[in-house]
């Protein structure tokens, strides 16, 4: 994913950090609530929320007093969100079921004699 001009590249650890307090922010309706659900300084997920928009050119809410409220382009973020957020944790949850599974690998050497 190339950065288009005048935007940020964001590096996809921050993104994954930056997407889940997105979420987060939308299902409590507001940074200071979803900064007590995620015991994480509401500080710290203004500035990734900023930094989502900053890198994606468009506001992703509508701030009124306390409540945040999704734009549209938030809204489509957000399913986009929902949906990798999912996928990362059936990832996570084959990953765990293999660390129970252990492979052998065998080799056999043949030598041949050459005539």
């Amino acid at each position: 994913m190339g950065a288009r001009a005048g935007q940020m590249r964001i590096d996809t650890a921050i993104l994954s950090t930056a997407f889940r307090y997105f979420a987060a922010v939308v299902q409590a309706g507001s940074i200071r609530a979803a900064s007590r659900e995620l015991n994480i300084a509401s500080s710290a997920i203004n500035r990734q929320v900023l930094m989502l928009e900053q890198a994606l050119g468009l506001a992703l809410f509508e701030r009124t007093g306390r409540a945040m409220l999704p734009t549209e382009a938030g809204q489509l973020l957000l399913a986009a969100c929902r949906e990798t957020l999912h996928n990362y944790d059936d990832v996570l949850a084959t990953v765990d079921a293999l660390k129970g599974l252990s492979v052998r690998l065998r080799m056999r050497v043949c030598k041949s004699a050459a005539l």
